[in-house]
């Protein structure tokens, strides 16, 4: 993977049934799936189930189980709550009908509030302007460390 579109694809899931996702695995250099991947699938599952324009507000994540390469995941949310400002999801990552994550996130309709944070940079390249792996590679080798080569 190096590019962003690569992750974007990454992360699309397969819809197999009502509140049932299906999403597929690529290395990064592990044996496992990587967390961040089951992460943020998982989140990516609970957000098609919110039909309100809610924006994720807070979650827990739990790491069961390594995941394995070869298998497809199967995201099963649960649609906990729906009420007048919070929707609330929980979704369980399985792989051979075992529970290798658990995702408990909250979400809440858009409204103003106190703005206490500095305004965004507007000149900061956006992922898509930047440097791909291989770019990096080609143009940096000799000082990336051996190690990180190896994971692409």
């Amino acid at each position: 993977m190096t590019k962003v579109e690569d992750l974007l694809e990454l992360l699309n899931l397969k819809s197999v049934d009502v509140n049932v996702f299906q999403g597929y695995n690529k290395t990064v250099g592990s044996p496992n799936v990587f967390g961040g991947q089951v992460l943020a699938q998982a989140i990516n599952a609970a957000s098609q189930t919110i039909t309100n324009s809610r924006v994720l507000h807070s979650m827990h994540a739990y790491f069961l189980e390594a995941g394995n390469l070869e298998l497809p995941i199967i995201y099963n949310v649960a649609l906990v709550r729906d009420g007048g400002s919070f929707s609330v999801r929980r979704v369980t990552a399985d792989q051979n009908g075992k529970t290798i994550f658990i995702l408990s996130a909250s979400f809440h309709k858009k409204e103003d509030g106190y703005n206490h944070q500095i305004d965004i940079n507007t000149k900061v390249k956006q992922p898509e302007e930047l440097m791909s792996w291989t770019d990096m590679l080609e143009q940096f080798g000799d000082a990336i460390p051996k190690k990180n080569k190896r994971i692409y």
